[in-house]
């Protein structure tokens, strides 16, 4: 883990979970921190340890990078984040969930997705819509970042 300056987050992730977590379709990632880690994630350290809100973070986005950084469409991607969470300990680690929400999931997607259920009656149509909108949105925001 690393905290860049203007509070992004960076983690690694391995390639069988980097094109869920970049496309949406597993918007958080589990991470072993250590004390100092997690003090690291703090707005302010608070004396009584691990006893803090959600809104004492001070991440407010999270950037991905694959582990193998050589895989072409593999690039790392960057999200706002939406909670993180600790919901543990495991032999002295603080396990934590941080959450986010893809870019395809906005507002208008809802409504298509209303629309499409009201108009279309099939389920196995209505799946090949949502993958191929799904698609169209990813190969969108790569083309926005250029």
């Amino acid at each position: 883990m690393k905290i860049e300056e203007d509070g992004t987050v960076i983690f690694k992730s391995e390639h069988y979970n980097f094109k869920a977590e970049m496309r949406g379709n597993k918007p958080n990632t589990e991470r072993l921190l250590t004390k100092n880690e997690a003090k690291m994630l703090l707005v302010n350290e608070k004396e009584e340890y691990p006893t803090f809100s959600c809104d004492d973070f001070k991440p407010k986005r999270i950037r991905i990078e694959c582990t193998d950084q050589n895989l072409k469409g593999y690039e790392p991607f960057e999200r706002d984040l939406t909670d993180i969470r600790k919901i543990g300990e495991l032999c002295g680690y603080y396990l934590f969930v941080f959450s986010w929400r893809h870019p395809f999931f906005a507002d208008e997607v809802i409504i298509l997705k209303e629309a499409i259920n009201n108009v279309v009656p099939d389920p196995e149509t209505k799946r090949r819509i949502y993958t191929r909108a799904s698609e169209l949105m990813v190969r969108k925001e790569g083309e926005n970042k250029k």
